[in-house]
């Protein structure tokens, strides 16, 4: 009997067979195609009758450190979903994209669709889910769209985190990471008692290279754009709740807890995020 591949190791296996050249100027941009290539790949291995969306999908939005991940748990407790997010990140860190990585390939849109695709077809999911960090372009939204569309479901919610771009620049440049256990300080909001030393563990705490103001700064000025162009693409579709993420956690956990329970689009911008 032959081994059941996991679907990020199907992925691999697929994008290897196919041929698929690595470089992004070879990337396909265009989302009508990029469903159809997908959707065609997916229903051939699963059939019509496994193509089984969530009953409820909820896209949880916003630029590095406005706060999804701090977020994401209470969203998931008022909703009563007990399956974890899918948290896209994750699914760029699996083997099977590892290996498309490894052998020089591009994981583009399409890849990262497919996978996405993938891990909402999983039983487990099958009640509800949110997502943290998809889609991440427009042209993955309406991807994302079609697909859903051709299932007869749609994202039920976008919820988006808005942090004006300073304040994401001097939260990300603020936090520390103790070197034992990976506790997470910030030195603004929650600095640890003793200067550079773990509250927890007693190891020392550290700013991990990307969290160097200088970089996160350029990684802001690549991210955003594409970021709001995904906000404007979901408060057109009538389902974006924004909530202003300059303030403290608690308020904005309730903040969110509101937006996902109103039955109105409600979208007060905090000053839109804009790369200086």
């Amino acid at each position: 009997m032959s081994e059941e591949k996991s679907p990020p190791d199907a992925l691999a296996e697929n994008e290897a067979g196919a041929g698929r050249i690595a470089g992004p100027e070879l990337e396909i941009k265009d989302a009508p195609l990029i469903f159809e290539r997908v959707w065609k790949q997916l229903v051939q291995e699963r059939g019509l009758e496994g193509m089984a969306f969530p009953k409820e999908i909820m896209w949880l939005g916003g630029a590095p450190g406005s706060g999804k991940g701090t977020n994401t748990p209470f969203i998931l407790r008022e909703r009563g979903l007990t399956a974890p997010p899918i948290v896209v990140s994750d699914l760029l860190d699996t083997p099977g994209m590892r290996a498309l990585k490894d052998r020089g390939q591009f994981v583009g849109d399409r890849e990262v669709i497919e996978a996405l695709l993938r891990k909402l077809l999983e039983p487990t999911y099958q009640t509800g889910v949110v997502v943290d960090g998809f889609p991440r372009t427009k042209v993955q939204a309406e991807a994302l769209d079609a697909a859903l569309a051709e299932a007869g479901r749609r994202v039920d919610l976008a919820g988006y985190i808005d942090v004006p771009l300073e304040d994401l620049v001097r939260r990300m440049a603020n936090r520390r990471i103790c070197t034992a256990n990976g506790h997470v300080y910030n030195l603004a909001s929650n600095p640890p008692r003793v200067d550079s030393i773990c509250d927890l563990d007693g190891s020392p705490i550290v700013q991990r290279p990307d969290d160097d103001e200088a970089t996160v700064r350029a990684r802001m000025q690549e991210q955003i754009p594409p970021l709001l162009e995904v906000v404007d693409h979901y408060r057109t579709a009538g389902v974006l709740q924004t909530v202003d993420g300059r303030e403290p956690i608690s308020d904005v956990s309730e903040r969110v807890l509101a937006a996902i329970d109103s039955p109105t689009v409600v979208d007060v911008p905090a000053g839109s995020v804009e790369p200086a």
